[in-house]
């Protein structure tokens, strides 16, 4: 009942955004929505467990340094070609991490997965990488050869 009076009102994609967005405000949307999923026999199948939400904290995590990488790459008013491998490697250093370091208290399959195409997806991607990328990093003075040759790549460009 609730979500359909949110729905007619065309606010509802609004507020999921407010809400996902508005991460400090996550234990009050667990409660209202808690409240919300028990007050309408509709939704009381619907309730979301501890186990769920802490299932959502672990992909909320994951997906940190993605946001972090994201805002990188959106703030800048000028080309940053310069900053994609870094950036690339740094996520895809971050996958396999978090496979390597949380794979015992990954509780379900459905993220291990997830991750696991994360990771597939990015060495997708960063193999398509032309030189262009490998000579803007290297014209760029902070990086310079040091990126590669702290990386043990100077030998393989």
């Amino acid at each position: 009942m609730f979500v359909t009076a949110l729905q007619n009102l065309s606010i509802h994609t609004k507020i999921m955004g407010i809400t996902i967005d508005n991460a400090s405000n996550n234990i009050i949307f667990i409660n209202v929505l808690t409240f919300t999923a028990a007050s309408d026999k509709d939704l009381k199948n619907f309730v979301i467990t501890d186990d769920n939400w802490n299932q959502l904290e672990l992909i909320k995590g994951f997906f940190e340094l993605f946001k972090e990488i994201t805002n990188i790459m959106f703030g800048f008013k000028y080309s940053i070609l310069f900053m994609m491998i870094p950036l690339y490697n740094e996520l895809i250093t971050h996958t396999e991490e978090y496979l390597e370091t949380r794979e015992s208290i990954i509780p379900n399959d459905f993220l291990k997965k997830a991750v696991k195409n994360c990771n597939k997806k990015l060495l997708e991607y960063y193999n398509k990488i032309n030189n262009a990328y490998l000579i803007a990093t290297i014209l760029d003075s902070r990086f310079k050869m040091s990126y590669y040759k702290q990386n043990e790549w100077g030998i393989n460009l």
